[in-house]
């Protein structure tokens, strides 16, 4: 993988591969539940990101996903201390689209979905596109966001409302792709990648 590219921790072994030629494996590894901390995305280690190249830009990936258990998910994040996430998850016989939001600022952890839809496919695209909102004191470069999926890769449809990106700690806003399972430590179902596009 190219520099642009960080894990939210530090690398272990069963997180990726490149088994699938050209294509970025991601695996269900149990990241969601780390000792002693809430099962929120926020604290999931195998988050692959990159931080925001620009002002302005717009970010579209190609994942297939295949589950094998209830309560894996992947999907696509844009995360700082407050974090929103577009998503499928395996829930008991179907698969389900859905957009959660969450924060960790302080002591303060929260998580919440918001939308939820059965997914047409496990094929899907993801989109977020990124504008410079109106400056402010506090915030003098509002990053705006937006995403959207899409089972064609050509049609694609908003979820929830722009939001403004937030930075995470000691870095700013990043832009990224996750897999992870809760409640086991063995490596499960996997999301394939096809290519991440930059514009």
């Amino acid at each position: 993988m190219g520099l642009q590219w960080q894990w939210n921790a530090n690398l272990k072994d069963g997180w990726y591969s490149f088994e699938h030629e050209g294509h970025l494996r991601l695996f269900a590894v149990d990241g969601c539940t780390p000792q002693g901390k809430q099962n929120i995305l926020w604290n999931t280690p195998n988050i692959l990101t990159q931080k925001f190249p620009a002002e302005a830009f717009t970010v579209t990936t190609k994942m297939e996903f295949n589950p094998a258990k209830m309560g894996e998910n992947a999907g696509f994040i844009v995360q700082g201390e407050e974090y929103t996430a577009l998503s499928l998850v395996k829930g008991q016989t179907d698969t389900f689209l859905t957009l959660t939001q969450g924060k960790f600022r302080g002591n303060t952890e929260a998580e919440v979905v918001v939308f939820a839809a059965e997914a047409q496919s496990n094929t899907v695209y993801f989109q977020l596109k990124v504008e410079l909102g109106t400056p402010t004191t506090a915030n003098p470069y509002p990053a705006i966001c937006q995403l959207s999926y899409s089972y064609d890769g050509a049609t694609f449809t908003p979820v929830g409302k722009p939001f403004a990106a937030t930075p995470n700690k000691w870095v700013g806003a990043k832009f990224g792709m996750f897999c992870c399972a809760k409640n086991t430590t063995a490596k499960q179902g996997y999301a394939d990648f096809d290519w991440v596009i930059v514009e």
